[in-house]
């Protein structure tokens, strides 16, 4: 009776008497890890579902702190149309995290200054304000020199007037009609 457990039914010799005791365990293993891998491929899923809808909550829940900022007139409101890819993230001990894209935050800091920046200024008093605060200041200064030059190469937003200093295009049009 000591083969009793793989079956609660049948004893082993009921179950397969044409298979050796070894062949009816790996045959059995097999379905297992068999099993097993259908389990793990709905879990990976079930995972990724909970993922996305956490993500879902959290971006809602930002949605709602910035709209609760706005409406205690905390955040600041410039003439930019937030669009589809801007995010708002606020943490609880400061005001101001993060708004907008990285460009639109690069704006914003000329904007505040009213004359072209170094990017090494620009990077540092975006960083003042809590904005990209995490994130070391050569990478940000990558990432915003790359969409920078992008921006300038298509002749939209900024101007570079000197190497590695920015301005906003906006200015030049302003000088021109005055």
């Amino acid at each position: 009776m000591w083969l009793s457990w793989h079956s609660a039914s049948q004893p082993f010799s009921q179950v397969r008497p044409h298979m050796s005791r070894s062949r009816h365990y790996e045959r059995n293993a097999a379905e297992l890890r068999e099993e097993m891998k259908k389990v793990d491929a709905e879990l990976v899923e079930l995972r990724k579902q909970v993922a996305e809808r956490e993500n879902e909550r959290r971006g809602l829940a930002d949605a709602v702190a910035a709209l609760e900022r706005i409406k205690l007139g905390t955040l600041p409101v410039t003439g930019m149309t937030p669009g589809p890819q801007t995010t708002l993230r606020f943490v609880a001990s400061d005001i101001l995290r993060t708004w907008g894209t990285l460009l639109d935050q690069a704006a914003w800091v000329l904007r505040e200054a009213k004359a072209p920046m170094h990017i090494e200024e620009i990077v540092k008093r975006m960083q003042e304000r809590g904005m990209q605060k995490n994130r070391p200041p050569a990478a940000l200064r990558a990432s915003l020199v790359s969409g920078l030059d992008r921006r300038i190469a298509r002749q939209e937003t900024f101007t570079k007037p000197q190497p590695a200093t920015y301005g906003l295009r906006e200015w030049d049009a302003e000088t021109k009609t005055a």
